[in-house]
């Protein structure tokens, strides 16, 4: 029988990842457009990616809270205008709990295999949304929290079904300008390491 090492919990993976980054290390997922590629599919910002593998099933934690905090593009990384779009479950729970450009929700519904067949839809501002089911706050945040659509935003969110390109449209409000940040949008700001704030509530540490 072969012997196979145990797989390291999910956290270290990004945890390593970034070390090496900071260390000087090259990053292999860095924020940009068009997205690295791996197993033949881009790899969104918020993927791990570590010794040349792209850990699809596992999200990066730091990543995600940045994309909360920050407000930038989970696919991307490049900061979101005031308008962006999400997925949503048919109970309103955000899939990745962040957000989206127009063009990178085009591409995550086009490629992505593991997104479910019913999701909703939805243009919001961080007005639309709930983190851990209460409204969100100023408050820096010490992890990344489950985010949700509040009941008007879950109301007016559209149906993706078979159609991704008239999902996309029918979700957009009139006049809204999402897809004018899209061009070429700038990169985020660079942040210092975090100091620990107590023991993390993420499932990914």
């Amino acid at each position: 029988m072969i012997s196979r090492s145990p797989m390291p919990p999910p956290s270290q993976v990004w945890k390593a990842r970034e070390a090496a980054t900071r260390a000087g290390g090259v990053d292999p997922c860095p924020a940009g457009w068009p997205r690295p590629r791996h197993d033949g599919l881009p790899v969104p910002w918020v993927t791990p990616v570590d010794q040349g593998r792209a850990h699809w099933a596992l999200l990066h934690g730091e990543r995600l809270r940045r994309c909360q905090e920050e407000w930038l593009c989970q696919v991307c990384g490049f900061p979101l205008p005031e308008h962006a779009y999400v997925l949503a479950d048919a109970d309103g729970e955000l899939t990745t709990s962040a957000a989206m450009h127009r063009r990178c929700t085009l591409l995550a519904l086009t490629v992505c295999p593991g997104l479910p067949p019913d999701l909703l839809l939805a243009v919001v501002s961080r007005d639309d949304l709930l983190g851990d089911g209460v409204p969100l706050d100023e408050r820096a945040l010490s992890t990344w929290k489950s985010r949700s659509l509040t009941p008007a935003a879950l109301v007016a969110a559209a149906t993706v079904g078979s159609g991704t390109a008239n999902a996309v449209t029918a979700a957009a409000p009139a006049g809204n300008a999402t897809e004018a940040a899209c061009g070429t949008p700038s990169p985020p700001a660079p942040t210092a390491p975090r100091p620990r704030r107590g023991k993390s509530v993420s499932p990914l540490g």
